[in-house]
């Protein structure tokens, strides 16, 4: 401060300046940050999303007793794949398409559709419905589940499949794959992948509670973010106060709005779904949505939680990395943070992708792009090397986070042309108008 104690200043008296632009020579005290350079923020955070109506709970998964008294039978939500196990089984080759391709949509216009037998079709909506992904949630996560310490409802699944195929009731299906990261099926576009990530890519994942455990992580979603108070923005996400939770990330808004009936959130798996198909417009999916996940021990803040002197680089450097651990379809935060990315975007984090994974650029293959064994350039090299300016018109102005953010500002110049509007309203609306046209 100075003599006067009336203005607070970068450096005192003898010149000893109160803030060193090397932030790792900061101290990282709550004062000290908060009194800091605006650049930076103390914590990194990752809050977890996962869905608001589980598909299965655990006692779904339970073996029934069976006729005999050594028998036992599998549980409605798998002997359902059994009884399918011709589409199931096709199901997890459909998977298997898109597994080194994340940058790729899976559409529900896919001709492949089609097949989904009738009484696994929803009869509004002409596509499957809640009980066929309930049983296709299941049997991701028993692949997840797969290794020396398997259920033994995972074995008694792999008998039944293989005599269901041995009795020709499955013609043309294939055996039950374990591979969790090529078969696990996320969901289509139109429903923002509702199945949620396969799971961490293997090269990083664990089977303990580690920071990617492919056990506790999949079938969910993330969003990257950084904070001075990681209890009040946990909040903010977390939806448990009304006055607050307008502050939240739009991302996370937009999937756990299918957790509101009006204003309110509700919490029973009963008022999610009927509030889910009244309000099926504009939601992220028809079954129900998403919730923001805390763990027991650290109930007040988001999932995974870091404090330093972190930047906005920091942010996104998080943000790609957990894209390209647990698919891009299902990570956002930093600069990604539509619902759907863009073509260019999606391109952009499946080089990185590739890089991360030591693969060839051009095409994705186990090899270097100078090595002569490239086949040549695929859609996402393409779109990533292609001319900017068309790459830009991809997304609309409307859907662009900045401009829709601003626009709720209801931000106003002093200065205005003499030709335009005088009243704050026209001002904003002209003021909004210039910078689409100059995003356009």
């Amino acid at each position: 401060w100075d003599d006067q104690r009336q203005s607070l200043l970068w450096s005192d008296a003898a010149g000893r300046t109160c803030w060193n632009w090397d932030l790792d020579e900061n101290c990282l005290c709550s004062s000290c940050v908060r009194l800091g350079s605006r650049i930076d923020t103390l914590y990194l955070y990752s809050e977890k999303l996962i869905r608001a109506v589980p598909w299965f709970l655990p006692v779904d998964l339970e073996l029934q007793p069976g006729h005999g008294p050594q028998s036992s039978q599998l549980p409605p939500v798998l002997q359902r794949a059994v009884n399918h196990w011709g589409f199931f089984g096709k199901l997890q080759e459909f998977a298997a398409r898109f597994a080194d391709r994340p940058h790729t949509v899976i559409s529900r216009g896919d001709t492949f559709f089609a097949s989904v037998p009738p009484d696994l079709r929803d009869n509004e909506t002409g596509y499957m419905n809640c009980d066929c992904h309930a049983t296709i949630a299941a049997l991701n996560h028993l692949r997840r589940l797969t290794g020396a310490d398997e259920p033994r409802v995972l074995k008694e699944l792999r008998g039944s499949i293989k005599r269901a195929m041995d009795n020709c009731s499955a013609p043309g299906a294939v055996a039950f794959q374990d591979d969790y990261a090529r078969f696990n099926f996320e969901g289509t576009y139109e429903d923002h992948y509702c199945l949620g990530s396969r799971g961490p890519i293997a090269d990083v994942s664990n089977t303990d509670r580690g920071e990617f455990s492919m056990s506790i992580d999949g079938a969910s979603k993330w969003y990257v973010g950084t904070t001075q108070d990681k209890v009040r923005r946990h909040a903010e996400h977390g939806g448990a106060d009304p006055r607050i939770e307008g502050r939240s990330s739009f991302f996370i808004r937009f999937m756990t709005s299918c957790a509101y009936q009006g204003r309110h959130r509700v919490h029973s798996a009963e008022a999610a779904r009927a509030a889910a198909v009244a309000r099926r417009d504009g939601l992220p999916d028809e079954f129900g949505g998403w919730k923001v996940a805390s763990r027991e021990e650290r109930a007040k803040e988001a999932w995974w939680v870091q404090r330093s002197a972190f930047t906005r680089m920091d942010e996104d450097k998080r943000a790609e990395l957990m894209a390209i651990v647990f698919g891009q379809r299902h990570v956002r935060g930093s600069i990604y943070t539509s619902p759907h990315l863009a073509a260019p975007a999606r391109a952009g984090l499946e080089v990185k992708r590739r890089h991360v994974l030591n693969l060839c650029f051009r095409c994705g293959g186990i090899h270097f792009a100078s090595s002569g064994e490239c086949p040549g350039a695929d859609d996402a090299f393409n779109d990533w090397t292609g001319n900017p300016v068309d790459a830009a018109h991809v997304q609309s102005a409307d859907d662009d986070e900045a401009l829709r953010t601003w626009r709720g500002l209801r931000v106003s110049y002093n200065e205005l042309h003499p030709d335009e509007p005088d009243t704050p309203a026209d001002r904003t609306t002209a003021n909004f108008a210039r910078a689409r046209s100059v995003a356009s």
